[in-house]
């Protein structure tokens, strides 16, 4: 993913997982970061309002002590009081995560789903919530909390975050104008794991103002010259712009992706 950065200079960073961007309570993560492997994730979508909605939820998570995800709408202040309050006895290891909903978040329960291999609950489907927070609990190999970023790793979901992907593709072809197309696009770039994200930096703007779309078409080319991981240079540059600074961005991306670049 190329995108224009703010600062100067250009950057460029490898995640592995699928990584979404939320705002999050930072009373419910102490030390500002969370990251557990074998995660037990649930997904409500709905507002928490009372304790005894999700209690047969709280009461599993205290007898097998493990950790879990807990996805909502939204939830009472007594709602996170209690699971905050148990978590520092450590009488559970729950983390709330909050997505209220907004035109960029319309959809991401959806693909949460996807990324954890769960089934949603929700009342419009008919679920009651008390019963189905035990039902549809799925696990996830490993969940990471930043700031303000949650990056999930999950092989068994993989096929599924495809077919997932496949559908966005098809509804952003569809699709014509610009706001709509970009919110697709964004869906796209949290459920592709093992990206490449290049934040091209004013002073190469400045430089060559077409770099992102020749980078762009240049990276949609490599596939096709590629052989067992090695490329030769001279087929890997043959009509593109020699550029110091192009040049060296785009064998960094290369070189991070474990692809072997030769003379």
């Amino acid at each position: 993913f190329i995108e224009k950065s703010n600062f100067c200079d250009s950057s460029i960073r490898v995640s592995e997982g699928f990584t979404f961007s939320f705002q999050f309570d930072s009373r419910m993560i102490p030390g500002g970061s969370w990251k557990k492997n074998n995660v037990k994730c649930l997904i409500i979508d709905g507002f928490i309002e009372e304790v005894s909605e999700i209690h047969h939820f709280l009461e599993l998570a205290s007898q097998d002590r493990e950790p879990y995800i807990l996805f909502v709408r939204g939830a009472s202040p007594d709602v996170k009081n209690t699971i905050y309050v148990n978590n520092n006895r450590s009488t559970i290891d729950i983390l709330l995560v909050e997505v209220p909903v907004s035109e960029k978040t319309i959809n991401i329960f959806s693909d949460l789903a996807a990324v954890c291999c769960c089934d949603i609950v929700s009342s419009y489907k008919g679920d009651l919530i008390s019963k189905a927070s035990i039902e549809k609990i799925s696990n996830v190999e490993c969940i990471h909390i930043g700031k303000d970023t949650i990056s999930i790793q999950n092989r068994p979901a993989e096929a599924r975050v495809r077919l997932q992907v496949r559908e966005i593709k098809i509804k952003r072809d569809q699709i014509l104008e610009p706001e709509g197309r970009i919110l697709l696009d964004d869906r796209i770039k949290c459920l592709s794991s093992g990206k490449v994200n290049i934040k091209i930096g004013q002073n190469t703007l400045l430089k060559n103002p077409a770099v992102i779309e020749k980078m762009d078409k240049f990276f949609r080319m490599v596939p096709s010259i590629v052989n067992v991981g090695v490329i030769r240079r001279e087929k890997l540059f043959k009509n593109m712009d020699r550029s110091s600074c192009m040049e060296s961005l785009m064998l960094k991306v290369l070189r991070s992706r474990n692809i072997k670049v030769f003379p």
